[in-house]
């Protein structure tokens, strides 16, 4: 980088293994920064928050004073001593917990909100939510924030029974699942989840979707070949990994305030295999 300009635009991923996720990003940035003479490099800190440390101090030791990041930790002290010292960070897909934050990131609350409703199209009523761990990320918990709003919205239960979200989900599974009141379909609140309780499922001796629908969030599952393909919400990766080159571009380079700014993209639903309508719908 230098006065008056950006020339050089760091994008510092936690994990690059997920191919669909990184190299749509990638491009999106990429495409971008093509169209301003722009050089994009990539930093893979490898799901470790020490490494994304050293990464944005040797940026900061090189007068790099900003980067997109897609972060590993969701504690901002992380992060916060380079903002103290200048940088400007972009964050991709979600951020630390409270914390005011430049950000690109899918409009999670109203995509989940889409998906209840593509739910209730096709008859179901009892809906539940699952997930493999705590929600410490903002994103899960706008997504399933979104799920219980439309809910009530509907007049619908929100029975806290049908809300699996922490690490022993095997048993309550095994016992919602036996149970004459149990939700007829499931919004995962990400693939891996989603993926996760189709294969418990099928270990229960229960079929997807004929015994019950499971819906994911990311659409990376729906391209992967998998069996049954899921039915989800397709987060846009590409026009992410855009638009945050471009916030990050237009906040240095064309006067953009001291304030913050958060970009919300929209997202679609994929059809797949995992969701069923129910008779009489």
């Amino acid at each position: 980088s230098a006065p008056g300009g950006i020339f050089l635009c760091p994008l510092i991923l936690a994990d690059n293994s997920d191919e669909l996720w990184s190299l749509e990003s990638i491009q999106g940035a990429e495409s971008f920064c093509k169209s301003k003479d722009i050089y994009l490099t990539i930093h893979n800190s490898n799901l470790s928050t020490d490494e994304e440390g050293r990464i944005l101090e040797n940026l900061y030791r090189k007068n790099i004073l900003h980067a997109i990041i897609s972060p590993n930790s969701v504690d901002r002290t992380a992060y916060q001593p380079f903002v103290d010292k200048g940088m400007r960070l972009v964050f991709l897909d979600y951020c630390p917990r409270e914390w005011e934050y430049d950000m690109v990131e899918t409009n999670n609350y109203l995509a989940a909100r889409q998906m209840c409703a593509y739910l209730f199209e096709k008859g179901h009523r009892r809906i539940g939510v699952f997930f493999v761990e705590p929600l410490y990320r903002s994103s899960g918990r706008l997504r399933c924030e979104g799920v219980r709003d439309y809910l009530r919205e509907q007049g619908l239960e929100v029975v806290p029974d049908w809300f699996v979200l922490d690490e022993g989900y095997e048993e309550r599974i095994a016992r919602l699942m036996r149970s004459d009141r149990r939700p007829t379909a499931f919004v995962g609140l990400n693939d891996g989840a989603a993926n996760a309780l189709i294969l418990l499922l099928n270990r229960l001796g229960y079929r997807v979707p004929e015994d019950v629908s499971v819906t994911g969030f990311d659409g990376l599952g729906l391209r992967r070949g998998n069996t049954p393909l899921l039915t989800g919400i397709r987060q846009p990766f590409y026009q992410m990994g855009y638009e945050a080159a471009r916030l990050l571009y237009r906040l240095l380079n064309e006067g953009e305030g001291p304030g913050i700014t958060r970009l919300l993209l929209p997202a679609a639903i994929q059809e797949g295999e995992t969701v069923r309508a129910l008779a009489g719908n």
